[in-house]
């Protein structure tokens, strides 16, 4: 899992390392699941039969291909300021009210994970 590196200054908060404008108070990830897929080859070594006569040699090797689909993600950093016009502020209202493990919420093929910079 990803984690928002949200950090803060006097004036500034920073998400994964983009300045956020005056006012910002938090950092929101969205994450879009995005399939890879790769074949990983394996050759199998087995005693094998030599078939040949005086004008023909055969031999029958065997492999597999294995493939994997392995699961990334496709991360967008935004910063969230205190306003109900900002969907991402909302988003994250909506996540922390929920008291969710890491403040993430799962859906179908994304997450959305939300943190606020304390003041002061």
């Amino acid at each position: 899992m990803n984690h928002i590196a949200a950090t803060s200054s006097t004036a500034q908060i920073k998400c994964n390392g983009e300045i956020c404008n005056a006012g910002a108070v938090g950092c929101l990830v969205y994450s879009k699941e995005v399939e890879q897929a790769y074949v990983d080859e394996v050759i199998l070594v087995r005693p094998a039969q030599l078939e040949y006569d005086d004008n023909n040699e055969q031999l029958n090797d065997q492999s597999t291909e294995e493939h994997y689909a392995g699961t990334e993600y496709s991360n967008e950093y935004h910063c969230v300021h205190r306003h109900f016009n900002d969907e991402f502020y909302r988003y994250c209202i909506l996540v922390y009210n929920e008291r969710l493990p890491g403040r993430c919420y799962e859906g179908k093929g994304y997450r959305v994970c939300c943190c606020f910079v304390p003041s002061g």
